[in-house]
């Protein structure tokens, strides 16, 4: 029979390499339909499946290749007002990879917006696409993101945006592109009526934070008057309820939703389209 301190021994043993599995499976890349997908589009990435690389560094590098293919893409602005333009991008830059994030490197190339606001960032998909942008044109983004945020759907569902282990807001983001960055971590709603009365007018306010109804009204509600003459309202997800279309119509603001993409200018009236 094993003495105690045998016994302790193995226990320990086997917690040890416990704890070192589990943090091994936390650091490779999942073998999802998703990563297959895009090594199955990108070659060059079956290397980091195969490897066991993180997923962490697999959504640099994956990264790293659609900033190099959205920067060749031009749009001919003829006859664009700004929310065709979007449109335009967001059916120039369709990839089920980034479900309508890659858009705003040339919303943001050919607008060259100087100040631009957004909420809710995770890895920083839609924050690199700005900000290259923004290192060909000048200009500053301003993000906030609640890490790990969990919140209630109007549905009643719980979501969380999870992180992945050892990781931080924006680890996505090449480092040369932060230059003309501000991450500001916190509640949107603490974070962003503050962040506005410092920086005065801006020229395109983004939201990605929390789909619910109360927190994309509070965030439009909030972010509009700051906005110049012209100046954009984007929506991510915004057909996941009324929130967008009812400030639209509450503003009399020109708008368009395209592809789940609310689009909003602070000029004229309009009526909804998909």
């Amino acid at each position: 029979m094993p003495s105690i301190r045998a016994s302790i021994f193995t226990k320990n043993a086997h917690s040890r390499l416990c704890v070192q599995a589990s943090e091994v499976v936390q650091m490779r890349p999942k073998i999802n339909i998703t990563n297959i997908r895009k090594a199955l589009r990108h070659p060059s990435l079956i290397w980091f499946l195969i490897k066991g690389h993180g997923e962490v560094q697999l959504a640099k590098e994956h990264l790293k290749i659609h900033l190099r293919q959205v920067s060749r893409m031009k749009i001919s602005r003829d006859n664009l007002d700004s929310i065709d333009l979007v449109c335009h991008a967001i059916d120039l830059c369709s990839n089920p990879c980034y479900r309508l994030r890659n858009h705003m490197y040339l919303v943001c190339h050919y607008l060259r917006p100087s100040k631009i606001v957004e909420t809710g960032v995770r890895a920083g998909i839609s924050s690199a696409f700005i900000l290259k942008a923004l290192e060909e044109t000048g200009g500053r983004l301003y993000s906030i993101d609640l890490p790990n945020a969990e919140y209630e759907t109007d549905d009643g569902r719980v979501y969380r945006e999870v992180l992945p282990p050892k990781s931080e807001t924006g680890f996505a983001v090449p480092e040369r592109l932060k230059a003309n960055w501000e991450l500001i971590l916190g509640d949107s709603r603490e974070k962003l009526p503050g962040l506005l009365q410092s920086i005065g007018k801006i020229d395109v306010f983004h939201h990605d934070s929390a789909h619910t109804y109360d927190l994309m009204t509070f965030e439009f509600e909030t972010a509009w008057p700051y906005l110049r003459h012209d100046g954009l309202l984007l929506s991510h997800d915004a057909d996941r309820n009324n929130a967008f279309e009812d400030f639209c119509l509450r503003h009399s603001a020109h708008y368009r939703v395209h592809k789940s993409v609310g689009i909003a200018s602070k000029s004229g009236t309009g009526s909804a389209k998909s």
